[in-house]
């Protein structure tokens, strides 16, 4: 699955991939950086400011951790995805500071080459601060103010040609005794106009350079959301402290220089750089924790199998962005449409918000409408898509079991409506056709018994005798065709079709029915037929049981129906499901409804159930169905009569 990229999404190839440097070359990297600094701090200590051993090696660890720390935090963030990019900002004002820290040398060429990277380093200093955390320029402010730094830099860096000697002191030298002199001096003797105009024009430039700087960073952390502030707040604190702290030290070197305040700006220059990294990394820290904690909540969601809507809604708050939002493509509106079923909005010239596509090769997936502080890290990303394809993919799948369980239900009733119409139709041909030939059969033999009476009264007793048979078999022949469709249903309704039923039964029987009124035949005859089946399990399982009870009923467009009795019922090692429980619940689930049985030991057995008389015409009873079949939570029971 490839992540395709929307407008005005930020690439992700090229400078934000991460740095494949391990931790061994990391660390080596480190160390030789840090080293490299404190031997020439250490060498230089002496001649340039008549420190001690002991002086020379405190000031040569202090200016190897200065350097050793960002270089650590940058390449670590620079192995990371998500801050890779600006991870490689902070490599290079790690680079810079390194360069600069040369400046503590007694030799007067890397002295020089530090003192100019000592100004050289101000301007990647600046970048980084405004560029955090995504390693880029926001807008055209943040440009101004990169080229009004390089214009102060460039004419710091032109006073260099001129001058003899560079002003002390600064973040990384400290001259008392013999400072090298400036090698990249072009002329003869030093212009007084240097120290006079040049060097104020720069340093004034450069003390409201940072002041804006900082203006700006307090400006960004008031505007920022709740997104963004989580990873801003801590580096920008620093910064704008190091950005105080160098227009001060400007100032201070400027009104009263040597002074011990003045010494003291500068030492506390040098620790800066160090504390924007660690900052930075505490941000980085945090950024992770939040990360971290809102994959943990999509993962925990998940588990429920959500539908697009809820995953939206979980995405959004477990990562804090309200606005988000995820969409499905649509092959027939060629559009990505989102949870709503409107079409997604592109942010387009939207500040502060990223649309993200997802692709499976060709294949368009799922997108995402997020906050843009979330476009570079990989773990928002996919969890956020593997969530909303889930979720898309649960979506359809419901929708077309769904549609098989409707066609399910369809055909089931045709199947019951099928069998139904095939009873009635055998009851008919038996009532016209073997019924009614049996009936004549029987006046026959009567007439035939009576002409035989005088001449032959052994003949016509046996006459008889046939006749009964016939009876006999006409009753039996109208008992089967009773319980093929009663008459009595059609003609007369449930109520009187059920006590008919009841009182043939041969276990005594009553009935109770309150509040029926004229139903369609297939909710009357599902009823009847459920009604008739739980009798025969009476007569045929609940041995000894004395007496049975029916209730029908309907409450609320509701039509409920009950058969019990007195017997011994049965436990859940007993029961079984026969062709008469599965018979009844097809019956009832084919009009809308549902089918229970209760039982326990010594209890008795009932059989109840719950039609809607609304569920057939209700175009809701198919939307509740679809959302059963998508829940699917409700326990099955088990049944608890025999047939």
């Amino acid at each position: 699955m490839a992540i395709q990229l929307g407008q005005n999404q930020i690439d992700r190839g090229g400078d934000s991939s991460p740095l494949d440097i391990g931790f061994i070359a990391g660390f080596l990297i480190t160390a030789a950086a840090a080293g490299v600094t404190a031997a020439v701090t250490a060498i230089g200590a002496g001649p340039t400011t008549g420190a001690s051993n002991g002086g020379a090696a405190l000031a040569a660890l202090g200016r190897g951790i200065s350097v050793g720390v960002p270089f650590a935090v940058a390449l670590y963030a620079c192995r990371r995805p998500a801050s890779a990019r600006f991870g490689k900002v902070l490599l290079v004002v790690s680079g810079a500071w390194f360069l600069a820290s040369l400046a503590a040398s007694s030799s007067p060429l890397v002295y020089s080459v530090g003192r100019l990277w000592t100004w050289i380093f101000a301007l990647p200093m600046i970048y980084a601060v405004l560029a955090f955390p995504t390693g880029r320029l926001r807008d055209s402010a943040d440009r101004a103010l990169i080229v009004v730094s390089v214009a102060v830099l460039m004419v710091a860096l032109s006073t260099a040609l001129f001058r003899a000697r560079y002003p002390e002191p600064s973040p990384t030298s400290s001259c008392y005794l013999d400072c090298p002199h400036n090698v990249f001096m072009i002329v003869g003797t030093e212009p007084s106009a240097i120290t006079r105009f040049a060097d104020r024009v720069w340093e004034l430039g450069a003390a409201i350079v940072f002041v804006l700087v900082a203006v700006r960073l307090v400006w960004r952390i008031r505007e920022a959301n709740a997104l963004l502030r989580r990873t801003l707040t801590p580096v920008s604190v620093v910064a704008i402290g190091i950005l105080i702290t160098q227009a001060v030290a400007l100032v201070a070197r400027r009104t009263i220089p040597g002074s011990e305040f003045t010494e003291a700006t500068e030492w506390a220059l040098a620790l800066t750089v160090p504390a924007f990294a660690l900052a930075f990394l505490v941000g980085l820290g945090r950024w992770h924790l939040f990360v971290t904690t809102g994959v943990r909540t999509v993962n925990a969601g998940l588990r429920d199998l959500p539908g697009p809507e809820e995953v939206r809604g979980l995405l959004g708050s477990a990562f804090d962005d309200p606005g988000l939002d995820i969409a499905a493509w649509s092959n027939r509106r060629r559009r990505w449409i989102n949870t709503r079923g409107a079409p997604l909005s592109h942010p387009g010239g939207e500040p502060g918000r990223h649309l993200t596509e997802i692709r499976d090769g060709r294949r368009r997936v799922v997108a995402i409408l997020h906050d843009v502080e979330l476009a570079d890290d990989p773990a928002f990303v996919d969890v956020a898509a593997a969530a909303a394809s889930v979720a898309f993919a649960t979506d359809r799948v419901a929708a077309r079991t769904s549609a098989l369980v409707r066609e399910l239900k369809a055909a089931r009733s045709r199947t019951v409506t099928a069998g139904d119409s095939e009873r009635r139709r055998i009851e008919r041909d038996l009532h016209d056709g073997a019924q009614q030939h049996l009936v004549a059969l029987g006046i026959h033999l009567e007439l035939a018994a009576e002409r035989a009476e005088v001449e032959q009264p052994a003949e016509a007793q046996a006459l008889r005798d046939l006749a009964a048979e016939v009876d006999e078999a006409l009753e039996q022949l109208r008992s089967l065709t009773r319980g093929i469709s009663p008459s009595a249903l059609a003609a007369r309704g449930l109520e009187a079709a059920v006590r008919g039923t009841a009182q043939r039964s041969p276990v005594p029987t009553t009935v109770e029915a309150t509040g029926l009124r004229d139903y369609p035949d297939e909710i009357a005859t599902a009823v009847y037929f459920c009604c008739l089946e739980a009798l025969q399990n009476v007569a045929k399982h609940a041995h000894g049981a004395r007496s049975a009870h029916i209730e029908l009923r309907e409450s609320d467009s509701v039509l409920s129906f009950s058969v019990s009795d007195d017997g011994p019922g049965m436990s859940d090692r007993d029961a079984r499901v026969g062709a008469g429980m599965i018979n009844m619940r097809d019956r009832v689930t084919t009009v809308g409804g549902k089918l229970s049985v209760q039982s326990r030991p010594g209890h008795g057995t009932r059989v109840s159930g719950r039609i809607p008389l609304a569920a057939l015409a209700s175009p809701t009873a198919s939307r509740e169905d679809d959302h059963a079949v998508r829940r699917a939570t409700a326990p099955r029971h088990r049944d608890h009569t025999q047939s």
